[in-house]
């Protein structure tokens, strides 16, 4: 299941996804974090670390949304029809 976890994870679909979100996403919330730090030039390491995990964020939330759909289409496939109905 892990395994399953890692492999749907850096498929180039699901990576490629999680980067366009991340590059979407992540300076609209670095903007709203930091951009009053940012007009200030207050920038240091301590900021940067955080501007970058703030792009990670949209990155796994991405990620771990398309791994969650990907599994729950892969579960209701497998079931016969009457049963996808019930779901």
């Amino acid at each position: 299941m892990q395994q399953d976890w890692v492999r749907l994870a850096l498929s180039p679909a699901t990576a490629l996804r999680g980067l366009k979100f991340a590059f979407l996403v992540g300076p609209i919330y670095i903007i709203i974090n930091h951009g009053d730090a940012i007009l200030r030039g207050d920038i240091d390491a301590t900021r940067t670390l955080k501007m970058i995990l703030t792009m990670l964020v949209p990155f796994c939330v991405s990620v771990f949304s398309s791994i969650l759909t990907v599994r729950h289409l892969q579960r209701t496939q497998t079931r016969a029809p009457e049963q996808v109905k019930d779901s």
